[in-house]
């Protein structure tokens, strides 16, 4: 791979990355530690990809993997959350609802948040999320259902 096309993967995807692992981790500095391994095993990658879109889902699934490694081993890690990083992403105000989405996303286990922040967050489709997991679009579809129900329910029991 030559630098300039690695430079241009770099300037398409980071911020994606980004959002993504910071979804998962919530700190500005191991989001981009994660989003630094991510490329250097790009950078080290010796196979072709078959387009842009098998890029993209290798992408975001070495984001995943990394984030799912991280959450394992740093769960009594405390989470730091500066306004100057969540500012950087030009995020709206929040609403107490969805305050109170984010915090049950964040009780859900790691399984049903990564499919929450894929399909929602995210904005992929079940193919691509399918793709992304090595599942089958219907099992991605019941993924999806399941953690939406554990999410209702985890937010029912927060307001009852």
């Amino acid at each position: 791979m030559t630098d300039e096309r690695f430079n241009n993967i770099y300037n398409t995807y980071h911020k994606l990355l980004l959002y993504i692992a910071f979804d998962y981790v919530h700190n500005k500095n191991d989001s981009e530690d994660i989003i630094q391994e991510v490329f250097m095993k790009l950078y080290n990658y010796n196979k072709n990809f078959i387009d842009d879109n098998h890029l993209k889902h290798w992408l975001i699934k070495v984001t995943n993997n990394l984030c799912i490694d991280y959450l394992r081993h740093n769960k009594n890690k405390e989470i730091l959350v500066s306004d100057e990083w969540l500012n950087s992403f030009d995020l709206n105000e929040e609403s107490d609802f969805v305050k109170r989405i984010n915090d049950g996303i964040e009780e859900l286990n790691i399984k049903d948040k990564e499919i929450i922040i894929l399909y929602y967050y995210n904005d992929l489709s079940l193919k691509e999320i399918s793709d992304i997991l090595r599942i089958s679009e219907v099992s991605a579809q019941k993924r999806i259902s399941r953690a939406r129900e554990k999410l209702r329910k985890i937010i029912g029991d927060k307001n009852g």
